[in-house]
C-alpha cells in the first residue's frame, strides 16, 4: 500500500468502506477480485468499461461489488459513460469515508 500512495505516485489517497454487507456478500466481493488476479487480467490502459477482459483499478472495485449485487455507482453511472472515476463510486452513496492516508 505504501508504494501505491507514496508521494512519488499519488498526491493523496482516502480509504472508504461499504457498510452493512452480509458476510456472504463480502466473501463474494473478495472472491471475485481474487479471481481477477488469479486469471491474470491485464490493466486496461484504455480505461474502457466495455472490455471486461481488461480492468483498471476503479473498474475492478466496481465489478467485484457488482458481482455481489452491490451497485456502487447508483445513479452516478449514466449509460453513455465509457469509464469510471473514483468520484463516481463516492457519489453513488454506498461508500463511507474512513480516513485520508
Amino acid at each position: 500500500m505504501r508504494d501505491v500512495v507514496s508521494p512519488e505516485r499519488a498526491a493523496g489517497a482516502s480509504a472508504y468502506r461499504v457498510e452493512g454487507l452480509s458476510e456472504a456478500r463480502i466473501t463474494r466481493v473478495c472472491k471475485t477480485a481474487q479471481g481477477y488476479f488469479e486469471r491474470g487480467l491485464p490493466f486496461d490502459n484504455d480505461f474502457d468499461l466495455r472490455t471486461p477482459e481488461k480492468l483498471y483499478c476503479t473498474e475492478l472495485v466496481w465489478r467485484a461489488f457488482g458481482a455481489a449485487g452491490v451497485d456502487l455507482c447508483g445513479n452516478s453511472l449514466s449509460g453513455s459513460k465509457k469509464f469510471l472515476l473514483p468520484v463516481d463510486l463516492i457519489r453513488g452513496g454506498k461508500l463511507r469515508w474512513i480516513a485520508d492516508l
